[in-house]
């Protein structure tokens, strides 16, 4: 099932990295599962283009797509070509 109003949080979600350790791409993957689970990142959010995160957050792209990547695989997220990338619905 398709949700037809995503919300979409390209300009507004900015993960809160601070007093965090270890890899960035983790850091990233860490805060936006904190904000899933408290519900500032709800399902169906369009998150930012991971150029304008990596500008935002002043990383290489290469560390916001590896951080995509991973939430893709623990499920967190989905990306749609040419879309976006999105907080994926939980399963019922």
């Amino acid at each position: 099932m398709r949700n037809k109003e995503n919300i979409d949080l390209r300009a507004i979600w900015h993960p809160d990295l601070s007093g965090r350790r270890g890899p960035k791409y983790l850091q990233i993957i860490a805060a936006m599962a904190e904000d899933i689970a408290s519900g500032d990142l709800p399902a169906g959010a369009c998150l930012p283009p991971h150029r304008v995160l990596a500008w935002q957050l002043g990383l290489s792209p290469n560390t916001t797509s590896r951080a995509y990547a991973e939430g893709v695989k623990r499920a967190l997220l989905r990306g749609e070509v040419g879309r976006g990338t999105f907080v994926r619905v939980p399963s019922p």
